[in-house]
């Protein structure tokens, strides 16, 4: 009946369900002996009404129940039965618009402690790697909602800093690759405030989304020219930023253990108290050793990572898939729209791009309202809209 009339509950009836439901949801967390077949099947059916309830219905209609539901929810994310936590998980995910809305709407119905709840319980289950496939994968699209729609204000710096690596970590396991393609994606494409610059986050996962570009995974590459293209849109100052600088190692003087000399990105120079008269080399350095020689600063991965990036994808523009050259195309569009954060890419695409759009612009496969729609920078995190076309 819900999902067939949808709102049908809002008012009164969801009133009534609630004190049910939020028993329901703790039926087999009470005790072992609890755990019988029926009531996991109770908690679970309990769990998806929940996160019916909530799509099905407006944020007005929910928000007043979130503070009696929301916690039957974050117990049963952590329960041992997957079923339970994978379905307790896709309720949180369907909970973070309406916390969301909330926070937008400065409402005192819902208290400010519920999306610090949601955040590390949905950081619990990412973190964890020995579950089921359906519990990371509903965790990980979880964090991923969470990122997009709360951003650092409404779960903590902290918190965002630890799922967002979390999640780029999530990138090299081919389980959940492709999930968390998806969630930095809807991540990088929200306007919500989020620093994908911290832990090197934005350039880690270019480096990995690149490298998926070249699989036979068609869907992957698809989520990663669409998450690359949002990455180099909004977050082109966090790729820009990323550098590393190499200091000159000290000679080491003698009788000093070699824990105690100067490698790359550190200073463990000891104290000159120690030995009033260091011993002086008999070659002078060229530089001295508080400054760093230019030869010795690599800047990466601003603009060689957005180069290769850009390589990558020129070879997904061609006729032989439509779909997959529509988000390679949006991607060198973002980054030429960044020229001055990537002129190295920029002349890369230029070189690449620019004749394989022209000779698919040409191909018979492109009819005409193809053409009109590959002319749209085309993102699948975008909103829907209608297309105005000719009959």
């Amino acid at each position: 009946m819900t999902r067939a009339l949808p709102g049908c509950l809002a008012g009164s009836p969801l009133a009534a369900i609630a004190p049910s439901l939020a028993k329901a949801m703790d039926a087999s967390d009470k005790s072992a002996a609890a755990r019988t077949p029926e009531t996991l099947t109770l908690r679970v059916s309990a769990l998806a009404f929940v996160r019916l309830a909530i799509e099905t219905h407006a944020v007005d209609a929910f928000a007043p129940h979130v503070n009696a539901l929301a916690p039957c929810v974050f117990r049963a994310s952590g329960d041992a039965y997957y079923k339970v936590a994978a379905e307790a998980m896709r309720a949180c995910a369907a909970l973070v618009p309406v916390l969301a809305a909330a926070r937008a709407a400065a409402a005192a119905v819902v208290d400010a402690s519920v999306a610090a709840e949601l955040a590390a319980a949905c950081a619990s289950r990412v973190a964890r790697v020995d579950q089921d496939q359906e519990v990371k994968e509903a965790a990980i699209a979880c964090a991923g909602a969470m990122l997009a729609e709360l951003g650092e204000d409404g779960v903590g710096e902290a918190v965002a800093r630890e799922t967002l690596s979390l999640l780029v970590d999530r990138l090299k396991n081919e389980t959940t690759r492709l999930c968390a393609v998806k969630a930095i994606g809807r991540a990088a494409a929200s306007p919500v405030k989020l620093n994908l610059k911290m832990n090197d986050v934005a350039s880690r996962a270019a480096t990995e989304l690149a490298g998926f570009l070249r699989k036979a995974n068609r869907p992957l590459r698809q989520a990663s020219a669409a998450a690359l293209a949002a990455l180099a849109t909004n977050h082109a100052a966090a790729l820009s930023g990323a550098f590393y600088t190499l200091v000159p190692i000290r000679p080491r003087r003698r009788g000093e253990r070699d824990s105690l000399r100067t490698f790359a990105g550190a200073s463990l120079r000891t104290s000159l108290a120690h030995n009033p008269r260091p011993r002086r080399l008999s070659t002078p350095l060229l530089t001295p050793f508080n400054s760093t020689p230019p030869s010795l600063c690599m800047e990466r991965p601003s603009d060689d990572v957005a180069s290769a990036v850009v390589e990558e994808a020129s070879a997904l523009v061609a006729d032989a898939d439509v779909a997959l050259a529509s988000p390679a195309l949006g991607l060198a569009s973002s980054v030429l729209r960044r020229a001055s954060d990537f002129p190295k890419a920029c002349e890369k695409a230029k070189a690449l791009v620019v004749p394989a759009a022209l000779s698919l612009a040409s191909s018979p496969l492109m009819q005409k309202q193809a053409l009109v729609v590959r002319s749209i920078h085309w993102s699948p995190y975008d909103s829907v809209r209608v297309v105005n076309a000719d009959p």
